[in-house]
């Protein structure tokens, strides 16, 4: 045993931390593949997540959200999966976190900031709900396959006006 512990430290010695660091903050690299997760791998764990969360099953969703959030983290499904478990958990300031990941990787998808508007929304921080709808109606455009994103929007947008007069009226 002493041998596979003398082993390891010498294999940690050969590892260059800084670059294994850089490669996962500039997009290179992803632990998955460091650790030799294959896609498919990856996908079935996906798969096995996204089923419990239908379920109902958030908590134990969130772990596997949380675990693929970590080994993958430029796949935008995973935050918003975990964003999602963490909404149905009323963790609004967490889901509001996850989603805001995504909207960093993709700072033209209209789904984060409606979803963190709905999150808002029940924190009662109406600006902050009124801005994300704004934005998810800015970023749905004209574009067809947002059409159902930019109608929950405005929908949402009116609620949060709405609540908004009645919590100052």
């Amino acid at each position: 045993m002493s041998e596979e512990i003398q082993t390891s430290e010498e294999d940690m010695s050969q590892i260059d931390f800084e670059k294994v660091v850089d490669d996962l903050m500039s997009g290179k690299t992803t632990l998955a593949d460091m650790r030799g997760f294959s896609e498919e791998e990856i996908e079935a764990i996906y798969s096995l997540a996204y089923n419990i969360f239908e379920n109902g099953k958030y908590e134990d969703a969130l772990k596997i959200f949380q675990f693929l959030c970590l080994f993958s983290h430029l796949d935008e499904r995973f935050w918003l999966g975990a964003g999602a478990c963490y909404q149905q958990l009323k963790e609004f300031e967490k889901a509001v976190e996850a989603y805001s990941m995504v909207a960093m990787m993709d700072v033209e998808n209209p789904i984060p900031p409606l979803q963190a508007a709905m999150c808002y929304l029940s924190m009662e921080d109406f600006d902050k709900a009124e801005s994300g709808c704004e934005a998810a109606i800015h970023w749905s455009g004209d574009k067809d396959e947002h059409a159902t994103t930019k109608a929950r929007a405005d929908a949402l947008l009116s609620a949060v006006r709405e609540q908004r007069e009645t919590a100052h009226g």
